[in-house]
């Protein structure tokens, strides 16, 4: 009977434990975007652009990432005047 105590009071703490130990993470960020010439998209008045990124993280790792975005021009009046994948 107290090993099965024991035991079901180690499976509740156990997650309590594992959730604190996972702090939200802290970092900050650096990006440039550049227009790509020649970039050929399938959308209409799309604009293709190489994008970098670099990320340095609370616990001094850093991350580079790098790729291409295509934007499309909004209407008048949305929220934001592009958007993009």
């Amino acid at each position: 009977m107290i090993v099965r105590l024991v035991a079901v009071l180690l499976l509740i703490g156990t997650p309590a434990v594992a959730h604190d130990s996972r702090a939200a993470e802290v970092f900050t960020f650096t990006s440039s975007e550049q227009p790509v010439s020649g970039g050929a998209s399938s959308e209409p008045r799309a604009i293709v652009t190489g994008f970098k990124a670099d990320l340095d993280y609370g616990d001094g790792h850093r991350e580079s990432v790098a790729g291409l975005c295509t934007a499309q021009v909004n209407p008048p009046g949305a929220a934001f005047n592009r958007s993009g994948v």
